[in-house]
């Protein structure tokens, strides 16, 4: 039993220094010494006592480190939310931009489209209004009506 509790003191160390390999070797440690230690009295030694004490300081760490993992599992959780709702309202934006360029653009075409028949008509009114302050053009002109 002294072996195994030797065992798991060094697996504990180790495991301090992150190695998951050395974790997973100290709760098997922990867990076979807890079952022989079912199978029959054992009488409480100095050596089991500094486990114990290092067993519950790797354990309160262990629960800080879950709850300060959770902690960020939720702030992350609140961003992810966060985000998804300006992703939304940029999506809106930029519909709402795509339909107004829509609309410029063919305002665009119209606007270009009334160009070409109010110069079509100012040309054929100074072809009009030509001949009639200057009657020696109008000899010259073929007369296309």
């Amino acid at each position: 039993m002294g072996i195994l509790e030797v065992l798991g003191a060094i697996c504990a160390f180790l495991a301090i220094l992150r190695n998951p390999f050395w974790l997973l070797a100290w709760i098997l440690c922990r867990c076979v010494s807890q079952h022989l230690g079912k199978l029959g009295p054992t009488a409480a030694s100095p050596v089991s006592s500094i486990f114990e004490q290092v067993n519950d300081s790797v354990m309160d760490g262990t629960k800080a480190i879950v709850g300060a993992l959770e902690a960020n599992t939720q702030l992350q959780r609140e961003i992810l939310r966060e985000l998804k709702k300006q992703n939304h309202e940029i999506s809106k934006t930029s519909n709402h931009v795509s339909k107004t360029s829509n609309h410029v653009s063919k305002t665009s075409d119209q606007v270009s489209k009334t160009s070409d028949v109010l110069n079509a008509l100012l040309r054929t009114a100074r072809e009009d209004i030509r001949p009639a302050f200057n009657p020696s053009e109008k000899r010259r002109r073929p007369n296309s009506r």
